[in-house]
């Protein structure tokens, strides 16, 4: 008998399950115990976050932190020098009623003043304003362009911007946020080694 040849059909192998972005873990008990202790909010710049992208480091005092992922590199906001892709700059002008450039004004302003970080992944971010929508941030592709932001995942039917003070915090003094973009290649202060 032939050791290669068989007489019953190879079983069909599973369909491959369709590609999802890979989920974070879930924090730490103990990292999530600081991100409901200041309300998912940055104790740098104050930006609102997801738990998943929540990060902590440990003050002078020893005191964990809870930081946001920009924050935690002492990036500058990734947002700071972002500019509104033209099919979301369309369909949001579309929606308010207004013409592309008040549309895309509207939308850099409301993201960086309320713009909750919702998923970090490899090549791109998607941050939720709330009332609005979610909207993803992403590399542009000339070398050295700012980031766009585009990638419409949803859109309400009447965008309006919803803010909601912090609820809880645990009164410790706020920590340095790192400085504002100085350009699109150069790297914040303190990045280093």
């Amino acid at each position: 008998m032939d050791a290669s040849a068989t007489h019953d059909p190879a079983p069909a192998a599973p369909a491959p399950a369709p590609a999802r972005p890979t989920s974070r873990p879930a924090p730490s008990p103990a990292v999530l115990a600081v991100w409901e202790a200041e309300d998912g909010r940055c104790e740098a710049c104050g930006r609102p976050m997801d738990k998943t992208c929540a990060q902590v480091g440990r003050d002078k005092r020893g005191e964990r932190r809870l930081v946001c992922p920009d924050c935690k590199t002492q990036q500058p906001d990734p947002l700071a020098a972002a500019v509104v892709g033209p099919k979301t700059a369309g369909v949001l002008a579309a929606t308010l009623g207004t013409d592309l450039a008040a549309a895309s004004a509207w939308l850099i302003a409301g993201l960086q003043g309320a713009g909750v970080v919702l998923r970090l992944q490899q090549d791109r971010r998607l941050y939720w304003l709330p009332g609005v929508g979610i909207f993803s941030l992403v590399p542009n592709r000339q070398r050295g362009g700012p980031s766009i932001i585009g990638g419409l995942v949803k859109l309400e039917p009447r965008p309006e911007i919803r803010t909601r003070p912090q609820a809880r915090t645990r009164g410790l003094p706020r920590l340095r946020a790192p400085g504002p973009v100085s350009g699109p290649s150069s790297a914040a202060p303190g990045a280093g080694g």
